[in-house]
């Protein structure tokens, strides 16, 4: 029970992601709120964990790309405060193209959901932060924030990550930078860079992805952090 005590903000909690990180909190102890777009989910989501593993989780409604919603949030902790920070939010509704070109409004929703929500929620909870002794902000990102898609891989190549949401993950890795030099040393801030994760994967391009890996397979959410476990890193770009 590692983080028993420890009051842990997940935003993207519903997702695939999300819900793995999720129930590994509640396991170490965790006094969490789960935030997804749908709040209906994340309480639903809130009560299943509590039933399983104790506790009083939260679930509550936020879109990071509502500059009203992030700035109103912190009155949802209702003076309980916050230790740590997990930005895992994303939203595939807006990774469609046009004939393989990202359209104006998918560019500008991805950069709200990655970069200027997960910015301005943290700059909303720094003092709180600051105030816990312990503060820390996690970002997950993506190895493409790191390196760029290898159409190779991608049987049908249209079904590739488009470019915004490659370009929205580095400009994660580099948010992760700034703020960790701006909000030093009350608060530590760190990125995680996952590789491919099986569960929306189909057979094909998990046989051509598990190719390139040197554990010859693709992560699983079997890999997410569990208690006295470290996340098993077998992506192509491992150790990045």
């Amino acid at each position: 029970m590692r983080l028993e005590g420890k009051s842990v903000l997940l935003t993207g909690a519903t997702g695939l992601v999300g819900r793995e990180l999720a129930e590994a909190l509640a396991k170490e102890g965790a006094l969490l709120t789960l935030t997804a777009r749908d709040g209906e989910k994340a309480r639903a989501q809130a009560e299943d964990l509590a039933g399983r593993y104790g506790g009083a989780p939260r679930g509550v409604a936020l879109d990071l790309a509502d500059e009203k919603q992030v700035a109103a949030f912190p009155a949802n902790l209702d003076g309980h405060g916050v230790d740590i920070v997990i930005h895992c939010a994303r939203s595939v509704a807006h990774l469609g193209t046009d004939e393989g070109i990202p359209p104006w409004a998918n560019w500008v929703r991805e950069y709200e959901i990655d970069v200027v929500g997960p910015y301005l929620l943290t700059m909303a909870l720094k003092e709180s932060l600051a105030a816990r002794g312990s503060g820390a902000v996690i970002i997950i990102s993506s190895i493409y924030g790191m390196s760029a898609v290898d159409p190779s891989i991608y049987p049908d190549r249209s079904w590739a990550a488009p470019p915004h949401y490659g370009v929205a993950k580095a400009a994660q890795l580099h948010l992760t930078r700034e703020l960790a030099v701006r909000l030093a040393p009350s608060i530590r801030v760190n990125a995680v860079a996952y590789g491919g994760v099986g569960g929306r994967l189909d057979d094909a391009f998990s046989k051509n992805y598990s190719a390139r890996c040197p554990a010859r397979r693709s992560g699983g959410t079997g890999d997410f952090p569990r208690r006295r476990r470290r996340f098993r890193c077998d992506g192509p770009y491992a150790g990045g």
